[in-house]
């Protein structure tokens, strides 16, 4: 019998899928369609930018967060995982060469 797997609410908050927050005239965020590509939001982080770092982890923590439940099989197992797995990109995010391979595969090993 398969088992239904709820999204997190951390999971969800903030841009849809496919949106990345972007700052318009009056300094609020505002979404577009489009995404900044994995490396320059690597090179944006690289270089201070703490939106460009939310984003990096907006993109990615559903994915990431999906392949810890899949291991765990348990919602709060998994988040904890999710942030765990966040740390240590943070941590390593300077290892990152684009020229090497994608983002994703480089945050998959």
């Amino acid at each position: 019998m398969a088992t239904a797997v709820m999204t997190p609410a951390f999971l969800v908050s903030g841009p849809g899928l496919g949106q990345t927050p972007i700052a318009d005239g009056n300094s609020k965020r505002s979404f577009r369609t489009g995404l900044d590509s994995d490396s320059t939001l690597v090179e944006r982080c690289l270089s201070g930018d703490d939106t460009a770092w939310e984003d990096l982890i907006r993109l990615h923590t559903r994915r990431v967060y999906s392949l810890c439940y899949r291991f765990t099989n348990r919602d709060a197992e998994a988040q904890d995982l999710t942030q765990e797995v966040f740390l240590r990109i943070f941590k390593n995010l300077k290892t990152f060469r684009s020229d090497e391979g994608s983002f994703g595969t480089w945050l998959a090993r």
